[in-house]
């Protein structure tokens, strides 16, 4: 197994069952690997402030072809490696998450509660912006 860090793997990384059903090739450039592992050494701080050894990815790298077929914009984090989907259930909800990682120093770029189901989380930048996107479209997080 390949690591990008201590505890997530690059199969993690370009793991996606929508590639798999869709036969698209969603192996990492390896120009894009600093990236990952920038946003890897995040999620190590993510696993820390949580306290929890159990951070199930759902999303992480996304190569256009796959960015596009879950319907997501063509901007996004994740086809440069630095965004993730993920959910941790020794950590509790995603909502109290998204609240533990604003109270916490973890250095995101994003934070994002979605769809009452994942959090998506970023670090391509400073901003530590905390969103809610639902069936309501895209607002602050309260």
């Amino acid at each position: 197994m390949n690591s990008v860090s201590a505890h997530f793997s690059l199969e993690e990384v370009t793991h996606s069952q929508t590639a798999a059903r869709l036969g698209i090739d969603n192996d990492l450039p390896m120009e894009l690997m600093q990236n990952v592992k920038k946003a890897a050494l995040g999620m190590e701080l993510v696993r820390l402030a949580l306290n929890s050894n159990m951070c199930i990815v759902s999303s992480w790298y996304r190569c256009q072809e796959l960015n596009a077929a879950v319907g997501s914009k063509n901007t996004s984090a994740h086809t440069t490696g630095f965004a993730i989907d993920f959910t941790c259930p020794t950590a509790g909800t995603p909502e109290q998450i998204v609240r533990a990682l604003i109270k916490s120093s973890v250095p995101f770029q994003q934070v994002i509660y979605e769809f009452g189901t994942w959090v998506h989380i970023s670090f391509n930048g400073e901003a530590r912006q905390a969103l809610v996107i639902d069936h309501l479209g895209t607002r602050e997080f309260a």
